[in-house]
């Protein structure tokens, strides 16, 4: 179906019941199958501040906030006044012979908060930057291997795919970056008594499983930087 003039509002509104079949046809039909078993195939219609609403107008509290991406809740008008402002303004966005001046603008505000960084790396999902850690930790100390802590969840992506220590993930997809050594979470001590120490080059603690049952470490035991 064709909408001459874009029209992104009518568009949901005209195609949102097919949502299930477009997605089982040419996206994932296992996460379809997954909301349905669990009983969340509730057709999510609108999102304000933490909470969904779903076809039938149920509010829901979202706890999950798209993993993170939405710290200050969905459509926060003070962002949507933002967005509009820079679509109204025909800036120059992604030319690449220039250098952007709103992501400058954004790195000096992050800086007043980090005084001890001078540098930013903007990345858009937490898989790339585990991935720019890698290299960045590679290009640093010139290591190639790198520890990370057992259980942890750091991405889908072929290297942070190296550091999420679970078979439902890593299936299929092995082998993987070599030189990455797994230690159990809170025994500092394994770190140093691993025989390949000295090609270590950074460590990855992101004990979280995609979100969530988050570990915590115990006393200093996690405290070295990457």
């Amino acid at each position: 179906m064709l909408y001459p003039n874009l029209d992104v509002s009518e568009m949901f509104v005209d195609r949102q019941s097919q949502r299930s079949s477009m997605h089982a046809r040419h996206l994932n039909e296992q996460l379809v199958r997954v909301l349905k078993t669990i009983g969340y195939d509730v057709g999510f219609q609108k999102g304000q501040g933490q909470y969904l609403f779903d076809r039938d107008g149920a509010r829901y509290l979202d706890l999950l906030s798209g993993f993170g991406v939405f710290a200050i809740g969905r459509n926060h008008p003070a962002l949507r006044q933002a967005l509009k402002s820079v679509l109204d303004s025909d800036l120059p966005n992604l030319v690449q012979l220039d250098v952007s001046t709103l992501a400058g603008v954004l790195a000096e505000r992050l800086l007043e908060f980090v005084p001890y960084l001078d540098k930013v790396f903007f990345a858009n999902s937490g898989a790339e930057c585990v991935e720019a850690a890698i290299k960045f930790a590679r290009g640093a100390t010139g290591r190639p291997g790198i520890v990370y802590c057992a259980h942890g969840y750091h991405g889908l992506t072929y290297g942070a795919l190296s550091l999420t220590d679970d078979p439902n993930f890593r299936g299929g997809f092995e082998p993987l970056l070599p030189g990455c050594t797994s230690i159990p979470f809170n025994d500092a001590g394994r770190r140093s008594a691993l025989p390949q120490v000295r090609h270590l080059d950074g460590g990855r603690r992101n004990p979280d499983r995609n979100g969530s049952n988050r570990a915590v470490p115990r006393g200093r035991a996690l405290e070295c930087r990457a």
